[in-house]
């Protein structure tokens, strides 16, 4: 978790505007896999993996919120 934290204030000085949309779908793709998938929620890392994936996916939305924004 920390790690993602320290990378994600330069993402949206590094990724033009329209790749951060396809981030954020391949993002939710990934989510609804490991959703539809036979892992279990009790697995510990399978729950992390979610909230980071998750993490993100919200950071990246609000940025392009942020952008759109003039």
């Amino acid at each position: 978790m920390k790690l993602t934290i320290k990378i994600l204030p330069n993402i949206k000085d590094k990724i033009p505007q329209d790749k951060i949309k396809d981030i954020i779908e391949l993002l939710s793709n990934l989510l609804s896999k490991i959703d539809k998938s036979n892992l279990t929620e009790d697995d510990k890392e399978i729950k992390e993996i979610k909230e980071i994936l998750s993490n993100l996916k919200k950071y990246l939305e609000e940025k392009m919120q942020q952008k759109s924004i003039p």
